[in-house]
């Protein structure tokens, strides 16, 4: 009985580098002696170089389909981004976020999400902004009304965050938890304030 054999993992492996459609750049190889490491950490940005090959090939592409490539690459970061949300690893997935929007900027449910993972680790500026932004690209969309007014809320805004809810309402109107939250808002703001 003849041994099967395993093909060389280079050729294997050889084939799928080809097959893949998106360009990833290489990262540069740097060497930092231990006495500059910490200032040279700090200070300089990384740069990533990417392979002459690679952009040449990149650049012989027809355009709609470079859009395609960026398209399906965004839609897999998009996703791969949400998992780490649903897993609890929240700074990699704002990580994701942003890369799937670098490569295409109009994902409205994209900025939502990552205005949630940031809201989650503390960071409710930078949420409301990316609330902010999905409502510019689909501007009646009640949950992410919902959420800027919670992350307002936190903030301390609560009269925007009174709008916010009231906006998600109009939008929505049959959705009892949008009301039930404004009217939270409404009994908070009608509070008397202690000194």
């Amino acid at each position: 009985m003849a041994k099967k054999t395993k093909p060389a993992a280079g050729a294997a492996s050889a084939g799928k580098r080809r097959a893949k459609a998106v360009i990833r750049p290489a990262k540069p190889k740097v060497t930092v002696t231990p006495r500059e490491k910490a200032p040279a950490q700090a200070a300089a940005p990384r740069m990533q170089t990417v392979d002459a090959d690679k952009m040449e090939i990149w650049r012989s592409l027809p355009e709609d389909q470079r859009n395609a490539l960026r398209e399906r690459e965004a839609v897999r970061l998009f996703q791969m981004a949400a998992g780490q949300h649903r897993d609890g690893a929240l700074a990699d997935a704002v990580r994701n976020y942003g890369k799937s929007l670098l490569l295409n900027p109009r994902q409205s449910d994209v900025y939502n999400n990552m205005g949630v993972a940031l809201r989650a680790l503390g960071n409710r500026e930078a949420a409301v902004a990316c609330y902010r932004r999905a409502l510019v690209l689909r501007p009646n969309n009640a949950g992410v009304y919902s959420n800027m007014g919670n992350a307002l809320r936190e903030l301390g805004r609560l009269e925007v965050a009174q709008a916010s809810h009231q906006q998600a309402v109009a939008c929505h109107r049959k959705a009892t938890r949008h009301i039930t939250i404004l009217a939270w808002c409404c009994a908070i703001l009608a509070r008397p304030r202690r000194r």
